[in-house]
């Protein structure tokens, strides 16, 4: 599947998970390659200059690519390992108060929160047919400064492997929250485009018991999703055909009973209204 056309997803197509895996590959060798040259060099400021260099590569390379622009293409992978950086630098062992480790979890549930709701918003123009009344600048903007809060609070430095793993859930949640509502009708995909990175972007900076609260949360939410329009679909030709059986069993309550077949005699039963009555309430059964 390509990520540029308006096709519907089929996700028993090994092609749909190509773009993904590819994106991951992607931003694997791009954390493992700075990671390298830090451990060569430990000037911050040629950091951020080969960080900006090959994210303005990768997105002049891949810029065509719906699925890419809507994860922000290595830009969230290249933050991440900036900050942590920083991080690093200025705070030679963490040491938190009680009233900033209060804030900081408190800025981080808010974080992942705000996300989850945005995601639940979303999902009901496919589930109940009622369109988010939140604005996606007004979500962007509540989301930033959350994060920006969060990220001043936080002094703990990740390592490389949880770096690797924070990296993975993002842009796995993220494309898969694109796939999902890839066809939806009621919210232009534009919307999808610009508001799917900044709902899972609190995986990459939360604390990490947050990140698994958001993650199995993320998951249920989607399964349920899933099973919904599963169940949507699935009442549409049993109700079709309830319908009709209705609607016949009312057409022969009000025959007038002078209405009879040439072959039925004045004293017997109508046997073709009989078979009808029959086939009906098999159909009813059936339903």
């Amino acid at each position: 599947m390509s990520t540029t056309d308006e096709a519907h997803v089929d996700f028993m197509h090994v092609s749909t998970y190509v773009p993904v895996v590819f994106q991951l590959l992607r931003a694997s060798v791009f954390l493992t390659l700075l990671e390298a040259v830090v451990r060569v060099q430990q000037h911050f400021a040629m950091l951020i200059a080969l960080t900006a260099f090959i994210v303005y590569l990768d997105g002049r390379a891949f810029y065509s690519e719906r699925l890419n622009r809507a994860c922000g293409f290595l830009i969230p992978t290249g933050l991440v390992f900036c900050v942590n950086k920083a991080v690093f630098i200025q705070f030679a062992t963490c040491s938190m108060s009680h009233a900033r480790l209060v804030a900081y979890y408190v800025f981080s549930t808010a974080w992942a929160t705000c996300g989850l709701g945005m995601l639940g918003m979303l999902s009901m123009d496919t589930l109940a047919d009622v369109q988010s009344r939140v604005s996606s600048h007004t979500f962007i903007l509540v989301s930033g400064g959350l994060g920006v809060a969060n990220v001043y609070m936080d002094c703990h430095v990740k390592p490389m492997y949880e770096l690797l793993i924070r990296v993975g859930l993002f842009y796995l949640f993220t494309t898969s929250f694109i796939l999902l509502h890839w066809t939806s009708q009621r919210t232009h995909h534009t919307v999808y485009e610009s508001i799917g990175k900044h709902i899972t972007l609190h995986i990459l900076f939360v604390d990490l018991y947050v990140v698994i609260c958001s993650v199995v949360l993320f998951i249920l939410f989607h399964f349920y999703v899933i099973q919904s329009r599963r169940q949507k679909k699935a009442p549409g030709a049993t109700g079709f055909t309830a319908t009709m059986v209705m609607s016949s069993l009312k057409h022969d309550a009000t025959r007038p009973p002078t209405q009879r077949p040439p072959s039925a005699a004045p004293g017997q039963p109508d046997d073709s209204v009989l078979h009808e009555l029959i086939a009906a309430k098999q159909a009813i059964n059936m339903v």
